[in-house]
């Protein structure tokens, strides 16, 4: 009775926490209702618990950017940044609860386009959220919202979206996350993002040295690969000519 009963009121708090999302819209509220929720049994495997709780991060980052534009302090860009990444995990989990069928074999795949509005609206946030952070120095939040401006755009809702970013875009930041990583000490980072970036004339020669470091004592096959690839494209590089 008493499991039934927590059931039932996690099911009347994710529609309350709903309802705090229309007019007279609190977030915050809608948060606190929902958190719960999000690790009860009987809510937390519903894409619709998560689906709000996205909407309630998503709606709680749109009112700090509005705070920013009247208070003109960046701060509150970082709080955005920071609930659109609440947002981000939420609906990702949402979406993957989504694509699992029902007891008739069937997938809902609700909220599919709302998701992909909303997150679309996300990217200009965690690219200035990161440019922000750099000028305060604060490396690992650089690499963690230049990360997520990438990955949103990966969302299964964005596949097909050519309007999100340019390549070009994409592929500084790319640079740029192998870069901070680097100077982060996180090698395994930087390589990852480094490597994505072979083959699509953004800072190759860059790149070939910084992978020729990497792997360096390292990792015998990649490093003689690398140099292999860097005097065919850059000839004249000493670093490649010397190894």
């Amino acid at each position: 009775v008493l499991v039934a009963l927590s059931a039932s009121a996690q099911k009347s708090a994710v529609n309350a926490a709903q309802g705090k999302l229309f007019d007279p819209i609190d977030p915050k509220g809608a948060i606190k209702l929902i958190t719960p929720a999000l690790e009860n049994e009987e809510t937390k495997n519903d894409g619709k618990t998560w689906f709000i709780a996205g909407n309630a991060y998503f709606m709680l980052g749109e009112e700090e950017l509005k705070q920013e534009v009247m208070d003109q302090d960046s701060n509150h860009k970082l709080v955005a940044a920071d609930a659109f990444e609440h947002a981000y995990n939420c609906y990702l989990e949402s979406r993957r609860l989504e694509q699992i069928p029902n007891e008739k074999g069937k997938v809902k795949d609700r909220f599919k386009s709302e998701i992909a509005t909303k997150m679309k609206q996300t990217l200009q946030t965690f690219l200035a959220a990161g440019s922000e952070y750099n000028n305060l120095k604060d490396y690992d939040n650089v690499i963690k919202n230049f990360k997520l401006f990438l990955d949103v755009q990966k969302m299964d809702v964005l596949a097909n979206d050519k309007t999100l970013s340019t390549d070009s875009l994409n592929n500084q930041i790319t640079f740029y996350v192998g870069e901070f990583s680097l100077m982060q000490k996180d090698e395994a980072t930087a390589t990852q993002y480094y490597e994505s970036l072979i083959g699509k004339n953004y800072e190759e020669e860059i790149v070939y040295d910084r992978l020729v470091n990497i792997y360096k004592d390292k990792d015998e096959a990649k490093f003689l690969d690398i140099i292999e690839k860097g005097i065919a494209k850059f000839p004249k590089n000493p670093v490649f000519i010397q190894h």
